[in-house]
């Protein structure tokens, strides 16, 4: 990666309108999580005029993978106004309401990619990691098999993997608490939420 990052360091001194070698420089940054520089090539890219839907996107997941969920909301948003049918485009909203915690709104761009691009393994993917940060770790096991099943490679991602431990440790901890009970008047009933 460094030996193409200097090649596409003096590319960008000899070229400096070349909105493909920002775009191209900013996916080695995105690599090296280096995600500013990575911004900050992907907008020069698009300032340039490679506002294609795929560098805009690749912004947006370099928003979210930075933690900047609102940016990565707007930049999403702004593919689906212009291509309604970019399933990816919903995939990444979805992940970007998920993390703010707008439920309704994450599922609901889930549930759209899905509809667009139903053998989207990604997708189930990324719904189940929003299943189990909301606390459904059942939903979230069925999707992580779901994506399995249509792309068996996601098996070995580290979100598939972290996505699936915690669902499963969360089910084994709810297995293994006891019964919440309480006692009035000598009339023994279930807590509320028990």
């Amino acid at each position: 990666q460094a030996g193409a990052l200097a090649v596409l360091d003096e590319t960008a001194r000899q070229y400096p309108d070349s909105g493909l070698t920002f775009a191209n420089r900013a996916g080695i940054y995105y690599d090296l999580e280096k995600y500013d520089e990575a911004i900050k090539d992907y907008s020069q890219a698009i300032g340039l005029g490679t506002n294609d839907a795929v560098t805009i996107l690749n912004r947006s997941t370099t928003y979210f993978a930075k933690g900047d969920f609102e940016h990565a909301l707007e930049d999403c948003k702004a593919i689906i106004r212009t291509s309604p049918r970019n399933a990816v485009a919903y995939r990444t909203c979805g992940a970007a309401y998920a993390a703010l915690g707008e439920r309704e709104q994450a599922f609901e761009h889930f549930d759209e990619s899905l509809r667009l691009a139903p053998r989207a393994g990604k997708t189930f993917l990324s719904r189940a990691r929003a299943y189990e940060r909301l606390g459904q770790p059942d939903l979230a096991l069925a999707d992580l098999g779901q994506a399995a099943k249509l792309q068996p490679e996601l098996s070995k991602d580290k979100f598939f993997l972290a996505t699936r431990d915690r669902a499963k440790a969360t089910l084994a901890a709810a297995a293994a608490a006891p019964a919440r009970k309480s006692v009035s008047a000598g009339i023994e009933r279930e807590a509320p939420g028990g």
